[in-house]
């Protein structure tokens, strides 16, 4: 059995898909690749190829070329930094299975103290999990490094 460590593109609305990380993000002119861990590489306006690990908000460049990304991607070490072949194997033990259209998102982020461990993992959909931490990472931008962040969830009466 093969593991897939990605999700399949088609059919997807880039445009909205992107839409929380235009902040961020505003010389995409290609998806690559979203790995199952949500994370997305993509092609910008210079040709490179980039990773936005949408857990963290990092951004960085991968690779000066699409070729060079192929390449990568056939680097058995350069998969298992970028795609946690071996976590993906571990969800799927505990059962946690994507649908067409989901990717596997943290239930607490890990910059809100949230554990990188199966039990702070859920399956969402590709969009909301996007627009979700997309959001989250605007809202946090500009934080010094360290600021402590909690959530407060606001009732109606």
């Amino acid at each position: 059995m093969e593991l897939n460590v990605t999700i399949d593109l088609e059919g997807l609305d880039f445009g909205r898909l992107l839409s929380a990380w235009r902040w961020k993000l505003p010389s995409v002119k290609q998806i690559a690749i979203i790995s199952c861990l949500g994370d997305l590489f993509f092609v910008d306006s210079d040709d490179a190829v980039g990773r936005l690990q949408t857990d963290s908000g990092y951004l960085v460049r991968i690779a000066d070329s699409v070729q060079q990304f192929q390449a990568l991607l056939q680097d058995e070490e350069f998969a298992d930094e970028f795609f946690l072949p071996g976590f993906v194997q571990e969800l799927l033990l505990t059962g946690k299975n994507l649908a067409q259209g989901e990717v596997y998102s943290y239930i607490t982020p890990p910059v809100m103290g949230g554990a990188y461990s199966p039990d702070n993992i859920e399956a969402k959909n590709v969009y909301t999990h996007f627009d979700i931490t997309g959001q989250f990472h605007e809202q946090i931008k500009d934080l010094p490094d360290g600021t402590r962040i909690t959530m407060s969830v606001k009732t109606k009466r």
